[in-house]
């Protein structure tokens, strides 16, 4: 049985620095040619298109992944597939978001209204408006077109993602917008998220900067509790007479707060110049903190695989396959696709006499790359990869969208590792929980093995994978200890967890230091808490934030008695009130 602990978050933080210093490595035994079948049949891998986009998404919340696909030619609709639960997918061809020739090239899901459901938001590569569309809750969506600057601004527009930038428990967006075709020269975008209606933010490098930006990931690099930000930029005009004369710096961009961001000017991460697409992020040698892979797309160019030193600096790694193989790429994804407990690398090539790329990883900061099977044998104008458990048997699956020609669909059949499938509902945070770290530790090979996840669905170059956490677990029987640490600075424990399920956790609001009472919610017990207690009592009667759990003396009602219980921890006796859960 799972067994949660809520703890006050000062002696979770605590718990949580410990860890990350006692991680060890694992590796089991894997075929030198991945279990992994060509879907051949249905829609979704024979309709062709002019394919970019690609999100693995549950959109009408029955539990089976769904399918929607970016075309980026004008006389195309984007594509529709709804999981049925049986290995098979329908094309739908009746919603808005299926009916829109938008030249897609990206789109980003979010819960942005938190009413329980993921929306939408389709960028357009046309210099039209890009489109907002709120989903319903019964499987469709109307498109919104009054929600302030988001729905006004015209662009040229590349990847997308929703994040909470600011921490205040709704998701904004940051827009990247593609430079090259000139005179169309515009910064990328950032939109505050104000009650549904969206304010754009127009000061800072992060949006002023011009940058031929081409992909994006969202993640704490520096491990302070907000979300930075990594920009990759490219010049993509192929054929080019040298590619030299088309390098550029990629961006970096540290959260201070409040919107407001620094530029890194120094690292390798911002002076290593090339020609970038696709970035991934994820804790390839289990240290706690992430690292992050960038695909470069142009030939004899190799990519950059950057490790991360825990406080948001990087070295770059100069040895092993993944970072002298030089071939053009757009895509790559982390993902533990044999659940042996580390995350393996897959990059996909663009050009037609390019195969794509597996790289395993050796469970001790090395990897190999894998040379047989048909995750390496198709070579043919590659873009979107996007890991997604669509049939739920515990491994993650691979969709690959592709440029005139059919995408592809390549199932998973397991190798007999165990597995947790963790899903996050934010409560206080955003709904999507995006942001949020899910961290466990399990027993891999008779090792103690810490493994991260970070909810940052949106990454690479036009992928949004599926928003769940996936944990390969090799040969353990028990998870014996989860942290789950949401945006809002709320952290959780659960211990002794199942193996091979998919977990649902909720977040427990009001865990403040003393467990229960703050009310604001700011992650302190302070006099902010009591002030908006009053508040409550005698002025507006406005209930605060999980009032069902704010009973400081544990009576059952919110009234007088938790106030003075609440007084008598901040000015006489500093003695916590007795939690109430």
């Amino acid at each position: 049985m799972t067994k949660q602990q809520h703890l006050p978050r000062h002696r979770l933080f605590t718990l949580a620095a410990g860890v990350i210093l006692t991680t060890g490595l694992a590796q089991t035994t894997i075929p030198a040619t991945p279990n992994f079948t060509r879907i051949t049949e249905g829609p979704h891998v024979n309709d062709g298109g002019s394919s970019f986009g690609i999100s693995w998404i549950d959109y009408d919340n029955d539990g089976w992944l769904d399918i929607y696909v970016g075309n980026s030619a004008t006389y195309e609709n984007n594509f529709l597939y709804h999981n049925e639960g049986d290995g098979t997918f329908t094309k739908i061809t009746t919603d808005p978001i299926a009916n829109v020739m938008a030249r897609s090239y990206s789109h980003a899901w979010g819960d942005y209204d938190n009413d329980g459901d993921e929306d939408v938001y389709v960028g357009r590569h046309n210099y039209s408006t890009n489109l907002l569309y709120t989903n319903n809750g019964d499987g469709t969506f109307t498109q919104i077109d009054t929600a302030g600057d988001l729905t006004i601004d015209a662009a040229c527009s590349n990847t997308h993602a929703w994040i909470d930038i600011d921490s205040d428990g709704d998701l904004d967006l940051y827009t990247q917008t593609e430079t090259n075709s000139l005179p169309w020269s515009a910064p990328n975008a950032m939109y505050r998220n104000d009650n549904g209606i969206f304010v754009k933010i127009t000061t800072g490098e992060i949006v002023t900067d011009v940058n031929n930006a081409h992909g994006m990931s969202w993640s704490d690099y520096d491990n302070d509790g907000d979300m930075d930000l990594f920009v990759a930029n490219a010049y993509f005009d192929y054929p080019l007479p040298d590619p030299a004369d088309y390098m550029y710096e990629n961006c970096y961009y540290r959260n201070e707060g409040d919107f407001n961001f620094t530029k890194i000017l120094s690292g390798p991460l911002v002076t290593d110049l090339s020609i970038s697409f696709g970035p991934s992020l994820g804790d390839y040698d289990n240290d706690g903190d992430q690292d992050l892979f960038v695909a470069n797309g142009a030939l004899d160019l190799v990519n950059f695989l950057y490790n991360n030193n825990g406080d948001g600096s990087f070295n770059r790694v100069f040895t092993g396959e993944v970072v002298t193989d030089a071939t053009p790429t757009f895509g790559s994804s982390f993902a533990d696709y044999d659940n042996d407990g580390d995350l393996d690398l897959y990059v996909t090539a663009w050009a037609d006499n390019r195969s794509n790329r597996l790289y395993e990883n050796n469970g001790d900061g090395t990897f190999t790359r894998i040379v047989t099977g048909p995750l390496v044998s198709d070579a043919s104008s590659n873009f979107g990869p996007a890991w997604g458990d669509y049939d739920r048997d515990g491994d993650l699956d691979l969709f690959i969208t592709k440029y005139q020609n059919d995408n592809r669909l390549y199932r998973n059949d397991g190798n007999g590792n165990n597995w947790l499938n963790v899903k996050c509902v934010g409560t206080i945070s955003n709904t999507s929980a995006i942001g949020a770290k899910v961290r466990i530790k399990a027993n891999i090979s008779g090792n103690p093995v810490w493994q991260l996840r970070e909810i940052s669905p949106a990454a690479s170059y036009c992928v949004h994978h599926a928003i769940n956490a996936h944990f390969g677990l090799g040969d353990a029987t028990i998870v014996d200890s989860m942290i789950v640490q949401w945006p809002s600075g709320i952290e959780q424990i659960l211990t002794d967890v199942e193996i091979n399920q998919f977990l649902t956790i909720e977040e427990l609001c009001c865990q403040g230091v003393t467990g229960n009472v703050d009310y604001d919610p700011d992650n302190l017990v302070d006099i902010g808490d009591l002030t908006r207690l009053i508040d409550y009592l005698f002025i507006s009667y406005n209930e605060p934030v999980c009032l069902a759990e704010a009973n400081t003396d544990g009576e059952g009602t919110v009234d007088i008695g938790d106030l003075t219980a609440l007084i008598d921890f901040l000015f006489i006796s500093y003695t916590p009130p007795e939690p109430c859960l």
